[in-house]
């Protein structure tokens, strides 16, 4: 993404299965709720952006405490204990996902966090 972004609304990538890559997240950029809901995208966030971090190609907030988007190209997740929240759609779609280790730091799960995840078989 070029620096000059500042804002990507949600869904603006919405359902581009060909789009599989890695999104780096500049400085200034901000999103609006998910804007790769449902397209197979890792991520690496600038350091010096204010708002995101990447951990494993998932993006989070910057203190971690919310997990928004999960990298589809992992087959298990044990979200890291800081995780304090679950974005809405943060898992929807993942095919490759099948087991996820939430620790007991978690106290919110939103909407449809995993909605669409057929190969999860394991909580």
């Amino acid at each position: 993404m070029p620096e000059s972004l500042q804002v990507i609304d949600t869904m603006a990538f919405e359902g581009c299965p060909r789009l599989s890559q890695t999104i780096n997240i500049p400085a200034s950029l901000k999103l609006e709720g998910n804007p790769f809901l449902n397209t197979p995208v890792s991520y690496t966030v600038s350091s010096d952006n204010k708002n995101y971090a990447d951990f494993y190609g998932s993006l989070y907030s910057k203190d971690y405490h919310t997990l928004i988007d999960f990298a589809e190209n992992q087959t298990e997740l044990r979200l890291p204990a800081r995780t304090r929240s679950i974005a809405e759609y943060a898992f929807a779609y993942c095919e490759s996902l099948i087991e996820l280790d939430i620790p007991e730091s978690v106290k919110y799960i939103g909407n449809n966090a995993i909605f669409g995840t057929e190969s999860m078989t394991h909580i």
